[in-house]
């Protein structure tokens, strides 16, 4: 198993971008870049590198540890899954959201005016892998033959969307990526056990602000 990381960086937080050098595997990270791009460059790249087994998928403002990367690959070389995500609170503390993990186990509606996300409440207690219907991208790892699927329609599962528009089925690309799995018939999985922190505070947005570029990093460790 060869996994590539992709990371969205979109307002610089010290503390995660100290941690996710720190995880010893090859990253691509997308700086300041707006939608639908972030995705679609990560997808063109892992494509064009076939080295790489599996695509993990780490949000800007999720905090990663080395320890829980360790954990989520473990997992993933156990059971085999195709997609399979840690767990987050939604929402910064002091939220009602704070104790819900960003996971649903029936998938969110494709209609913004349809569409209720019930999250799964966050416990102390030890729950393992649970097969979910929206997995949030929460550092979630996929593995390469659903990167390189397609829909019906000849578009890639994995891909970027916007977040705005008159479009009432307009969707985020978790929740894309979502519905794309659930109609390829592809299960997905969250390890309860590996428990991150979402920061939540939104963060000033540096996109449009800073150059937007793209790195890669190849771990030597």
């Amino acid at each position: 198993m060869k996994p590539l990381l992709f990371y969205m960086n979109a307002s610089n937080y010290a503390q995660i971008l100290e941690d996710l050098h720190n995880i010893p595997c090859d990253k691509f990270i997308v700086n300041y870049t707006p939608y639908p791009h972030p995705h679609n460059l990560a997808r063109d790249f892992f494509l064009a590198h076939p080295q790489y087994t599996h695509l993990i998928v780490q949000p800007q403002d999720l905090h990663v540890k080395k320890e829980h990367y360790e954990k989520l690959i473990e997992t993933v070389e156990k059971t085999g899954h195709d997609v399979v995500s840690c767990v987050c609170n939604v929402e910064r503390e002091g939220h009602p959201h704070h104790n819900m993990w960003a996971i649903c186990k029936k998938i969110p509606s494709k209609d913004k005016q349809r569409r209720k996300y019930n999250w799964v409440p966050a416990t102390d207690e030890k729950l393992g892998l649970m097969e979910v219907e929206f997995q949030g991208m929460v550092f979630t790892c996929i593995s390469r033959r659903v990167i390189e699927r397609k829909m019906i329609d000849g578009e890639w599962a994995f891909k970027g969307t916007v977040h705005v528009g008159n479009d009432r089925f307009l969707a985020a690309p978790d929740l894309t990526f979502a519905h794309c799995c659930r109609e390829l018939a592809i299960k997905q999985y969250a390890d309860t056990d590996i428990r991150l922190v979402h920061y939540a505070n939104h963060k000033p947005s540096l996109v449009n602000k800073n150059l937007s570029s793209t790195e890669y990093i190849q771990c030597h460790g």
